[in-house]
């Protein structure tokens, strides 16, 4: 958790209308399973073979992607040293972790941090419907930092929101982590593409279309991409408290109050950008605007920033929908219900108001604007 952005929220969070409200006993039953599941897990000491790898090349062609910055893939492309992890999830989910690495760190160092991705591994997989077989992960813990540009006149682009790349619904899965900012909850969106647990592999013309209807600005309105930054968050908060928690009760109020958190940084982050980009307010993208981006901004903040806000009932349409709660149902009806979910909330008095707080909010903030202002993360628990 970024210290100094939580402390400076912390001491006006009082003031924000966003209320904590009551989540539903379905919601809670869910939480009690998972932390049933993770709990599970936790305890096992999984079965692996690790090794160091020196002077070797072996660069994942996802390094040619879009989605990595060039300063960032150039400086890749010179590690020598890969700590290589291999385990096997369920006895046919073979999983391949390589740490790439440009310092004199051990091998040591990183067997927490493959322990936590193994838990999440095993823990998303029985509700993933993919034929999948084979996953490797390539992560390199960079200190590059998600910020806004230095000038106005600079779209927001991968090297300001990005993290991570993978390929979607592939037989062999690959990703590719590229920051240590945000890792854990990259690393979950990510799976929601590879593991095909979002709608990334479908073509959904129909969606785009009216959902820019509603929004008629330049945006290739990837919707899957908020359906698992969505879920994304809300599972990062849950392995986040679980981590804090020692009882099952402690760990599903510390979620909620993690999960506020994360609704309140968002309103702030989807204002920055909003200021950024010299929108006056949120409604202006509602008619026709100047809005710009070289990746999915709108999808990634404003669109989640809805189903966020709505939480609760989001879950519920997913749980009901969903055949495995997570695992999108990859149907247009499925389809339909999302863009009507979107229709429904995305101009609620409720998400108005605490828009219309957030803006005042940020006008008059000055403190800590260098590090505040500046960042560009989707989440404040990591």
């Amino acid at each position: 958790m970024p210290v100094d952005i939580m402390e400076y929220l912390f001491k006006d969070f009082k003031k924000f209308p966003l209320e904590m409200n009551e989540i539903s006993d379905k919601l809670k039953a869910k939480l009690q399973t998972f932390y049933k599941d993770i709990t599970e897990i936790s305890k096992e000491t999984p079965r692996f073979t690790h090794e160091e790898a020196q002077n070797v090349k072996d660069n994942t062609s996802l390094l040619g992607s879009n989605f990595v910055p060039s300063i960032i893939s150039s400086e890749i492309k010179k590690c020598k040293r890969f700590f290589i992890f291999k385990t096997k999830i369920n006895n046919k989910f073979n999983v391949t972790v390589k740490f790439l690495v440009n310092n004199n760190d051990e091998i040591n160092d990183y067997f927490n941090i493959f322990k936590k991705i193994y838990i999440w591994l095993k823990f998303i997989y029985k509700y993933s419907d993919t034929k999948q077989t084979k996953f490797t992960l390539y992560i390199y813990l960079s200190d590059y930092k998600k910020k806004l540009p230095d000038t106005k006149t600079e779209l927001l682009s991968q090297v300001n929101c990005n993290t991570a790349v993978t390929y979607a619904c592939a037989m062999n899965g690959e990703c590719l982590i590229y920051r240590k900012e945000e890792w854990f909850k990259v690393l979950i969106h990510e799976t929601m593409h590879s593991l095909c647990l979002d709608f990334s592999g479908l073509d959904y013309p129909k969606l785009k279309s009216k959902v820019k209807e509603l929004f008629p600005i330049k945006s290739e309105f990837e919707i899957s991409e908020s359906y698992s930054e969505f879920w994304a968050t809300f599972l990062n908060s849950a392995f986040e408290s679980f981590f804090v928690s020692e009882t099952e009760a402690s760990f599903i109020k510390n979620w909620e109050i993690m999960m506020y958190f994360e609704n309140i940084f968002t309103f702030f982050q989807v204002i920055k950008i909003l200021d950024f980009l010299e929108i006056i307010d949120y409604k202006n993208l509602l008619i026709k605007s100047t809005y710009k981006e070289k990746t999915h901004v709108f999808e990634y903040y404003i669109i989640k920033m809805i189903f966020l806000f709505n939480y609760d009932s989001f879950f519920q349409l997913c749980d009901k929908h969903n055949s495995k709660t997570i695992c999108f149902t990859k149907t247009d009806i499925m389809l339909d219900k999302i863009f009507s979910f979107i229709k429904e909330k995305h101009k609620s008095q409720e998400l108005l108001e605490n828009l219309n707080w957030m803006k005042i909010y940020y006008a008059r903030f000055s403190d800590n604007k260098e590090t505040i202002g500046n960042t560009m993360r989707m989440t404040l628990f990591s």
